[in-house]
């Protein structure tokens, strides 16, 4: 995939991501994953815990975009405990059907860009949780401070993570999952963290 396959508003965000001025972590490698959205941590919801932000944000896409069957997949993605939930969830046919069909209506209602805005700031909300709950991560965005922070998506996936450009050595894409831990560091650096 190319900057070019992209909207022109989706283009904005497209960047390159120099691995020297950034942190780069990757949702399968154990370096830097306590950044990663299935990083296994307590996070708590409307009373209710999850197992890692992917959950939360899989299980709140369902809850504000689903169909007549939500509840039915929210417990669905519920049922997904322990330690490897988030690669479990993306195993799931059913689960990926679903959010597949999500993502259609979310596109058709919003548009390309406007989906992505959508998803983007319901994930800030999640990372923002594990923020709260998780004292490994509060401790890593600390470290972070001054840097990027960069999702390294090898599988392809240039909305969510960053992808390796062996002839320009960087990485390059929209890095949402990456900007969010970056909001979160911009957010709180300087504070105290407890």
């Amino acid at each position: 995939m190319k900057k070019e396959d992209f909207s022109k508003e989706m283009q904005k965000y497209w960047k390159e991501w120099v691995p020297s001025e950034c942190v780069v972590f990757n949702s399968c490698k154990y370096d830097n994953m306590v950044l990663s959205n299935f990083w296994p941590c307590a996070i708590w919801y409307n009373g209710r815990r999850f197992e890692s932000v992917d959950m939360l944000f899989d299980w709140r896409k369902i809850e504000m975009y689903g169909g007549d069957d939500k509840e039915k997949m929210k417990k669905r993605v519920v049922s997904y405990g322990g330690i490897n939930n988030a690669l479990k969830l993306k195993k799931d046919g059913v689960l990926k059907k679903y959010f597949d069909g999500i993502k259609n209506r979310g596109i058709e209602k919003y548009g390309e860009y406007g989906w992505l805005i959508e998803e983007c700031k319901l994930l800030c909300d999640c990372v923002e949780l594990k923020y709260k709950f998780c004292k490994e991560y509060r401790d890593k965005i600390r470290e972070c401070i001054g840097k990027g922070i960069v999702e390294s998506t090898p599988w392809g996936d240039y909305r969510f993570g960053a992808v390796w450009n062996s002839e320009k050595k960087c990485y390059e894409g929209l890095n949402m999952s990456g900007r969010c831990a970056m909001r979160m560091m911009n957010r709180y650096k300087g504070e105290e963290i407890r």
